[in-house]
């Protein structure tokens, strides 16, 4: 189940700085991976990106180890 969101940033994200999969939609644009439960960013004025929802969102900010 795909979530979309509208929105003109994402928050705590430096759009700059992603690399080419988080730019393609490939990959979580806050943590790097790829997330089982996303969420579809719809970016103004930029493409779509993906970002980690549900129980995937609750960790993915936390470092890997």
């Amino acid at each position: 189940m795909e979530n979309k969101a509208l929105s003109g940033n994402v928050p705590g994200v430096d759009l700059s700085a992603l690399d080419t999969a988080q730019r393609g939609g490939h990959t979580c644009v806050r943590c790097g991976r790829v997330p089982l439960h996303r969420a579809d960013l719809t970016q103004v004025g930029a493409p779509d990106l993906i970002a980690c929802s549900g129980e995937d969102a609750a960790i993915c900010s936390r470092p890997v180890f």
